[in-house]
């Protein structure tokens, strides 16, 4: 079983270079596959993602700084969660502590929440666009 470290680098973030210590210090003996992409890009068209889905087997682990390198809104973190838990690999995050595991109840739980902020999410994404077309409307620029 093999140990991943998986990142995503963004020059916006200054404290990327102590979280990658922290990091590599949780787990000197992993890989680590790191992306060079906005947090914007979906996983399935991130090089290094790519790189460590193929190389991935059934109880392999993947350490993260926190579910934010997956994606910038839960949805696109939980999908690749859930992914990665159906090749049977454990996720570890350093930044929180919390472990995903396959088939766990603990895991089912975590998700049930994630999905529920990711759908909290929406809406508030979606009523603020709505506030903002109905204010253009009454006073339109």
């Amino acid at each position: 079983m093999a140990t991943f470290l998986y990142t995503r680098h963004s020059p916006k973030n200054r404290a990327y270079p102590e979280q990658l210590n922290t990091l590599k210090a949780y787990a000197p003996e992993a890989v680590h596959l790191e992306d060079k992409v906005r947090g914007c890009t979906p996983p399935a068209e991130r090089q290094a993602f790519q790189q460590l889905l193929n190389t991935v087997q059934t109880g392999d682990t993947v350490v993260l700084w926190w579910l934010t390198a997956f994606g910038q809104d839960f949805s696109q973190a939980l999908s690749t969660i859930q992914t990665l838990l159906n090749k049977g690999i454990t996720l570890k995050t350093v930044c929180e502590p919390l472990t995903f595991e396959p088939d766990s109840v603990q895991t089912q739980t975590l998700l049930s929440l994630l999905s529920g902020y990711g759908q909290v999410q929406t809406q508030n994404r979606l009523f603020a666009a709505d506030t903002v077309r109905e204010a253009n409307k009454t006073n339109p620029a």
